[in-house]
C-alpha cells in the first residue's frame, strides 16, 4: 500500500498523528496537492500523479472526495495502467459551492468504478449527477447497537447527543457547545459528549472555555 496525501496548505494540513501512525508502520507516502483546483496546480498533480501509478503499479486506486478522483482519473487515463479499478469515496458537499464544481465532482465520479456513499441523500445527488446505480455502494456512517434500554449515565429518557472526530476547527464542534447550551435550558438533564483527539489545542481551549461559561 501507498498512501498519497496534499502538503500543508494554509490552515489545510494532514493530522500529524496520521503520518505518524504511517511512519512507524513503514507504509510509504507520497506528497502531491489535492487540495487546490485551479488550472496550474491541478495539471500539475496530473502530471505527479500519473508518475505514481506507473511507477507504484496499483491493483486498485482508491480516492477520497471529488478533485482526488479526477486528478486520479486523468493520470490512469495516460498512465501505463488505463485499465487499473479505481474505487471513490463520495462526501457531503459544503454550502454555497459554485455549479461548475460540483459538475467537475460528478463528472470524475462518473469515471469511477465505484463509488461509496455513506447517506441516501449523497446516492440520490449521485444518482441524479449521472453515475450508474450498478456502481453506487452504501456504506452508512454510524454503527448499530443493541438498544440498552437506559442511557450511558444509568438513567432512562435521558437525552444523549455525541460527536465523533478529531478536535478542530473545521468539525464546527465550537458551535455544537453552543447550540447545546440552548437545549440545556430546556432539558437540564441532557448530555453532550464530544469524543476525538485533540487535532488544534487553541481551538480545544475555546471549547473547554465555552464549556465552563
Amino acid at each position: 500500500m501507498t498512501v498519497i496525501t496534499s502538503p500543508v496548505s494554509g490552515d489545510l494540513r494532514n493530522w500529524t498523528e496520521y503520518d505518524s501512525r504511517l511512519k512507524r508502520r513503514g507504509i510509504p507516502r507520497r506528497q502531491i496537492d489535492l487540495f487546490h483546483r485551479d488550472s496550474q496546480v491541478f495539471w500539475a498533480a496530473v502530471t505527479e500523479m500519473r508518475q505514481a501509478i506507473d511507477e507504484i503499479q496499483p491493483d486498485i486506486l482508491h480516492t477520497h472526495a471529488g478533485t482526488p478522483t479526477a486528478v486520479a482519473v486523468l493520470a490512469r487515463s495516460g498512465s501505463t495502467c488505463p485499465s487499473v479499478g479505481m474505487v471513490s469515496h463520495f462526501y457531503s458537499w459544503g454550502l454555497g459551492r459554485p455549479a461548475w464544481m460540483n459538475e467537475m465532482d460528478l463528472w470524475a465520479f462518473r469515471q469511477a468504478d465505484t463509488v461509496i456513499c455513506s447517506a441516501l441523500a449523497y446516492r440520490e445527488i449521485l444518482r441524479r449527477g449521472g453515475v450508474a446505480a450498478r456502481r453506487l455502494r452504501m456504506l452508512p456512517w454510524g454503527i448499530s447497537v443493541p438498544d440498552r434500554g437506559a442511557s450511558a449515565r444509568g438513567h432512562r429518557d435521558v437525552p444523549i447527543i455525541g460527536t465523533v472526530g478529531r478536535v478542530e476547527r473545521r468539525k464546527g464542534q465550537l458551535d455544537l457547545v453552543n447550540a447545546f447550551a440552548n437545549l440545556r435550558r430546556r432539558r437540564p438533564d441532557a448530555i453532550l459528549e464530544i469524543v476525538g483527539p485533540i487535532a488544534e489545542e487553541t481551538y480545544a481551549s475555546s471549547i473547554r472555555a465555552a464549556i465552563r461559561r
